[in-house]
Formats: C-alpha cells, structure tokens, sequence
C-alpha cells in the first residue's frame, strides 16, 4: 500500500523508475507449481524518471558547472537536492545563469554542512542554526537543456536529482 520505486533495468543499468503502489499479487503456475508472481502496479506519475544523479563539484573560490538536463517534460523545472559542505568560508553562492536564479546562503560556520532539499526545506548540521536573513529561500533547479551554473565559495557541493522521461 506504501508508494515506492520500481527500478527498470537493462542488463545491470537502471535505466527508469517508477514511482508506483501495488494493487495486487497473484501466482504464475505452469502446470501444477508456481514458477512466478504476477505483479501488478500502478504509477502515481505521468511520468517515468531518470536513476539518481550525483554531481560532486569542488569549490575552491568559484567554478563553472555545465548541467544537461535531458528531460522530456520541457515546461516543468528539476529541483536539485544539493548538500554544501563548508570548508572555510562564510557564504555560499550558486547562480544558474541559464534561469538566471541566484541561491544565497550567508553567515556559515567552518565546516557546517548545509542541505537545500528539493521539498524546499533547508537544513544544517547545527541543530541550533536559524536562516532567516541569511538565506533568499531560492532553491537551485534545472531547466530542459543546458544549464550554466557560475558557484562562489569554498568547499564541496554535492547536487542530487531525477529528471522525468517518457518510456513506452
């Protein structure tokens, strides 16, 4: 009755997933023995979705990031999960000069560790830390195509993300 994912492989490669609830189980018999299940799903998407992505980008002053987003639906955006891991700066900036959409995060410890969740909550290590002023509540996410992305700051960005794709 949970939703859950259904991962669609090709030789050893996921190359799909579906979010999707099974409606029912029943037995595949040849003969008088049971060689099988038959089971049946329902999706709870229009859509079928990439494996996970993981980019791990370093940030040592600013760097350039060119993401793909291969896509099919080319009207709705991608919302990345992305974890910045500080190392000795105090703010954090990602701007997609493609959406032309600039993240913000200031006032970070050394070391802290921050993520921006594609549910649009953001959270840190330090249980106690409060954004408020110091963040825009922009949250990084992608367009169909080529996204150009210009990050300022020092330490490691990890972006996570699923893109939807039609499959048939």
């Amino acid at each position: 009755p949970e939703a859950s994912w259904l991962d669609l492989y090709i030789g050893d490669e996921v190359r799909a997933r579906l979010l999707c609830t099974i409606q029912d189980v029943k037995p595949q018999k040849m003969d008088a023995r049971t060689v099988g299940l038959n089971i049946y799903c329902e999706s709870l998407s229009p859509w079928a979705y990439s494996p996970l992505i993981t980019l791990d980008v370093p940030v040592v002053g600013s760097t350039t990031l060119e993401i793909n987003n291969e896509t099919d639906d080319l009207y709705t955006p991608v919302y990345l999960k992305t974890t910045y891991k500080n190392a000795n700066s105090d703010f954090i900036r990602i701007e997609n000069k493609t959406t032309n959409e600039v993240t913000r995060i200031e006032g970070l410890a050394v070391n802290e560790i921050v993520t921006l969740d594609g549910n649009m909550m953001i959270t840190s290590d330090n249980p106690n830390k409060l954004f408020g002023n110091s963040f825009n509540f922009v949250w990084p996410r992608l367009n169909a195509g080529v996204n150009n992305f210009h990050i300022v700051g020092n330490g490691d960005v990890v972006f996570e993300y699923y893109y939807p794709i039609k499959i048939g």
